[in-house]
């Protein structure tokens, strides 16, 4: 090795003072002490072209990547480690001669380009320039709204459904099951109330505020009941027409504890309950319409019920007792006036508590059904406290259930392991059972309480308005009353029985047991149903208090009639001038009491051009 060579050499692997890192280097310089001295300007750029990570500084070369990284740490693999050289910035070319300079420095950076320790540095860097840990707690955040998203979409449909709370973790199950992330929290049926109480809290606090900045006519519904700790209470509804677009809505606006029994806490409660959920006094003076509860006199008591309060404070508004309440009121009443109800009423509770009280009947009376291939059905109670529809589901039951009833109490009556007092009991039921008397009343009792059952459901609709009712409580009236001239099939079949003494395979047999006068029965409940149903309210009341209330029911329904665009008259462009005569609280719900002009088109408008008439007629006849 010749002098000058080890005298390179040493030169190269002496220790020198650390290069300037790349925010130093000054590598778009084409100073001479920039890049290495056997290259020129052009050679440079050409090389800093085709290697970004390359820097110069001093003549000399570096890697910028590895400068940065200096350790791969947990990336480094076996005999793979940054090159100081290169890191520091120390790369000189080999050689004497130029030439052997130019091919030694594209050897360095070749080689160095294609080693594994200077990819790695460069994917370090590529990954620390993604903030994966940012996005890494971005994702992890989506992930988690989303399996939340998940578990309150289980909720309500938990809620939307009227589905126990003890549902809603096996429905997380379930979606476990079938490989839907719902997280790992959230998951009891405790959570799942307080999910459904924010959600609805949330709805309603929507609702009242899409009303209150409409101003949308509402109606109140209040009925007091006892809660599970015998504590006096008083659920409060609100029905209201949001935008004029959709349906009348009813939703639970809140529920309340009562100290008092009296009118004028009640009263209180309810406006307290009002002006808590953000309306005013002055606000419910233009939108309230209305005020519906059951026929209890501390409700709609004629001198001093809360209905009476309220109408004081607001004139315009429309005390409405309940028509489900009132058609159990009708029914009621005609049961009374009518004879053989009572001895029918009672079997029929016989019938209930021997089963519901009784595992092991229930059991034989399960075989029985089974044996004879009968669908058996739940026997209840008949004209309690529930709706029709539940009287009208145990004399249907009884109905259906006719032939393993009398098979079963044939057994019991001659079953040697129960005591002579229960053969003797099971023995007059079937006694019973099979008279033709009691299967007329049966059959009476079936046809009335189908089409009473069916009137009570289309009542409860949510979405049947006044007008609807009106038409079709007349034509339910009419429906029984034909049940004089033209039997029902209950009825039918129950004549056909007589005939050949025979019904469903069980002997019929003339019994001394009352029956119920069908004729009696039929217009006492036509004639009830008259009474109480086509009137405001149908509580107690003097002659004249009643005679009033009819006469506004009446009147009522005549204004709501020029509302419904079936009866208007499109050959008539002036058709509603003499007609449209409102009330005092149809004037409430329009807010002015002006007449309309109805045109060809069907269009009514203001005699002023500011707005549409058309709009608040439309809304008003959807709301009602």
């Amino acid at each position: 090795m010749t002098s000058v060579e080890a005298q390179r050499e040493e030169e190269e692997t002496q220790p020198e003072e650390v290069a300037a890192g790349p925010s130093e280097a000054t590598t778009g310089d084409a100073s001479p002490t920039a890049y290495p001295s056997i290259w020129k300007e052009e050679q440079y750029e050409q090389f800093k072209q085709k290697n970004e990570w390359m820097y110069a500084h001093n003549g000399r070369l570096g890697c910028t990547p590895c400068h940065d990284v200096k350790d791969l740490g947990v990336m480094a693999s076996r005999g793979v480690n940054i090159a100081i050289q290169w890191a520091d910035g120390k790369i000189i070319p080999a050689g004497q001669s130029r030439d052997v300079q130019l091919s030694s420095l594209r050897k360095k950076i070749r080689e160095h380009k294609n080693s594994a320790a200077h990819n790695e540095a460069v994917k370090i860097l590529q990954t620390a320039n993604k903030d994966i840990l940012l996005n890494m707690n971005a994702s992890s955040q989506e992930s988690v709204f989303e399996s939340t998203a998940k578990v309150f979409m289980t909720a309500y449909y938990v809620a939307k459904n009227n589905k126990p709370f003890t549902d809603f973790e096996s429905l997380i199950d379930l979606q476990h099951a079938n490989s839907a992330d719902l997280g790992r929290v959230l998951h009891s049926k405790t959570v799942c109330v307080d999910i459904i109480e924010h959600v609805s809290s949330q709805m309603k606090k929507e609702l009242l505020k899409k009303i209150i900045e409409t101003k949308s006519k509402i109606t109140v519904l209040a009925d007091e009941s006892t809660s599970v700790g015998h504590k006096s209470t008083l659920i409060v509804f609100l029905k209201a027409s949001v935008d004029g677009d959709m349906e009348p809505i009813a939703f639970p606006l809140d529920l309340v504890e009562l100290d008092s029994m009296s009118a004028a806490h009640i009263k209180e409660q309810i406006m307290g309950c009002l002006l808590k959920n953000g309306f005013t006094v002055e606000l419910l003076r233009e939108i309230l319409i209305g005020f519906c509860s059951d026929g209890a006199s501390v409700m709609l008591g004629v001198k001093s019920g809360v209905g009476k309060l309220l109408q004081d404070d607001f004139p315009g508004i429309i005390l409405w007792h309940c028509l489900n309440h009132r058609l159990e009121l009708a029914v009621d009443q005609a049961l009374d006036v009518t004879g053989g109800t009572k001895d029918f009423q009672a079997f029929m509770g016989s019938l209930y508590s021997l089963y519901s009280q009784s595992p092991k009947n229930m059991r034989q009376l399960s075989e029985c059904a089974h044996n004879l291939d009968i669908a058996l059905r739940r026997i209840g109670k008949v004209f309690s406290v529930r709706w029709v529809a539940s009287s009208w589901r145990a004399v249907s039951a009884v109905w259906q259930s006719y032939p393993a009833l009398a098979q079963h109490f044939r057994e019991a009556s001659e079953d040697d392991t129960r005591d002579s007092r229960e053969r003797a009991k099971f023995k007059g039921l079937l006694s019973k059972l099979c008279s033709i008397n009691f299967l007329k009343s049966l059959a009476l009792m079936a046809d009335v309480l189908t089409e009473l059952k069916n009137l009570s459901e289309i009542l409860q609709n949510r979405k049947t308005t006044l007008p609807k009712a009106h038409d079709i409580m007349t034509t339910y009236v009419k429906r029984i009353e034909s049940f004089n001239r033209y039997p029902g099939q209950h009825a039918v079949d129950a004549s056909q029985a007589e005939e050949v003494m025979e019904f469903k395979g069980e002997e019929l047999r003339v019994g001394r047991s009352p029956i119920i006068d069908s004729a009696q029965f039929i217009r006492a409940v036509a004639d009830n149903m008259k009474e109480r149903l086509f009137t405001t309210t149908a509580n107690r009341a003097q002659a004249s208090v009643a005679a009033n209330r009819k006469e506004a029911y009446n009147s009522l329904i005549n204004q709501m009639a020029v509302l419904n665009p079936d009866n208007w008259d499109h050959d008539n462009p002036r058709f509603g001038d003499n007609e449209w005569d409102p009330l005092p609280y149809v004037k409430t719900w329009l807010g002015k009491g002006r007449r309309a002009a109805h045109s060809t088109s069907c269009m009514a408008r203001r005699y002023t051009e500011e707005e549409s008439y058309f709009s608040p007629l439309w809304k008003m006849w959807k709301s009602v």
